[in-house]
């Protein structure tokens, strides 16, 4: 018996989910306004990790997160989910953010749990183990 299967999006950008290529600025859009943000580099070891270039407001500056962490982007908290890493220099490596966001509340996660943790270590809420 065949299934039916519904076709998802797996590159490019989603209101809350977004694939970049490295090497390939992406235009993050947010309530802050808008950043470009590119892959620039990847960490390896016991916890792989993305450095990603990031320019908004005129300003560029690196994020350097391992699966989880988070980093504030055209005023959402975008999360780490996925790392591809390719050996082969033909097909670049990428990494995928989620916009972490709470359903209940309609807020980014950082801003529902903002008024509990004033002190906040700019990583916002991560419910994985490590």
């Amino acid at each position: 018996m065949a299934s039916e299967t519904a076709t998802a999006p797996v590159l490019g950008e989603q209101p809350d989910r977004v694939q970049l290529d490295e090497g390939v600025p992406t235009s993050v859009e947010g309530t802050d306004g808008t950043a470009m943000v590119q892959v620039s580099d990847y960490g390896d070891g016991p916890e792989p990790s993305v450095t990603f270039l990031v320019e908004e407001d005129g300003q560029s500056g690196e994020h350097t997160l391992t699966l989880g962490e988070s980093m504030r982007v055209a005023g959402h908290d975008w999360r780490l989910s996925e790392i591809g890493v390719s050996d082969d220099p033909e097909q670049p490596g990428s990494a995928t953010l989620l916009r972490d966001f709470d359903e209940t509340t309609g807020t980014d996660v950082d801003d529902a749990h903002a008024e509990e943790n004033h002190a906040g270590s700019g990583h916002g809420t991560d419910d994985t183990e490590n």
